[in-house]
């Protein structure tokens, strides 16, 4: 009687564990010195897999995608360091195999028998990644785009600086006004800048103005005429205008005819 009690616990007992399966081969991404494990969970019996594997596989792919975006998530006229640019566009070829497997995963999982514990967090950062990796290749010309202006504005000083040395220390009578340095902004916008510290500056699709300085002219000079100063920046060799870069408006982003290999476990 004990013995064919001690069998019916056995079977009992037996008949409650949990059965445990293998869990998919794993594939990995590395962003920034940060590691991420992925599977593809659609035809693996997820309910039936160790839990803390598909939970490794979730925290550390959000810790990647995280990071991703927190780095990349200014606009075009943000302030973007060098190192989130080559975040975002590390991101374009490291991520695109990952995301993709992953939300099939999630679409997948939402019918599954089991509760899985953040899986709505994970899809969420999924869908924003991929939509950020989307937007990469305008946004990153965008942003190379405003630095480069900001680059060449803030240099400007500097240049008209060195440039003004080049003007003569005394102003001789009846002398025609001399541009010393001109440029052009991003939004093709003119200056000529005079030695005198005079101006003549132009917007698009309006007529040059002169700008008068405040600064005294030498008693033994003659003080030209505005119509001098026009005539001066007119006859300026416009090879010789310092032009800002301009934003770019819109590109065609490149499509890929594949995808990068996901990396193999070493």
């Amino acid at each position: 009687m004990r013995r064919v009690c001690a069998l019916c616990a056995l079977v009992v007992l037996g008949g409650c564990a949990k059965k445990i399966v293998k869990a998919p081969t794993e594939a990995y991404v590395t962003l920034n010195g940060k590691k991420a494990t992925y599977r593809d969970w659609t035809r693996a019996e997820v309910c039936l897999v160790d839990p803390a594997v598909l939970a490794g596989d979730l925290d550390s792919m959000n810790a990647v995608l995280i990071d991703l975006l927190s780095q990349t998530s200014a606009g075009p006229e943000g302030m973007w360091a060098d190192e989130h640019i080559a975040t975002l566009e590390a991101a374009q070829k490291a991520l695109p195999v990952a995301l993709k497997i992953d939300a099939a995963n999630f679409a997948s999982m939402k019918n599954a028998a089991c509760k899985i514990d953040g899986l709505i967090r994970a899809a969420e950062l999924n869908a924003q990644a991929t939509k950020r990796l989307e937007d990469a290749p305008q946004l990153l010309i965008q942003v190379k785009g405003h630095r480069a202006i900001l680059a060449w504005k803030d240099a400007q000083a500097a240049l008209i600086s060195a440039a003004k040395e080049k003007c003569s220390t005394k102003v001789k009578a009846h002398a025609k006004p001399e541009v010393f340095y001109a440029s052009e902004d991003e939004a093709n916008h003119a200056q000529w800048v005079f030695c005198d510290g005079s101006t003549v500056v132009a917007a698009p699709g309006s007529p040059p103005t002169f700008v008068q300085t405040d600064a005294p002219v030498p008693k033994a000079a003659k003080k030209p005429k505005p119509q001098d100063y026009l005539d001066s920046a007119s006859k300026f060799d416009s090879a010789l205008m310092n032009r800002c870069p301009k934003m770019p408006s819109k590109i065609t982003a490149k499509k890929d005819d594949g995808q990068p290999e996901p990396e193999e476990t070493p």
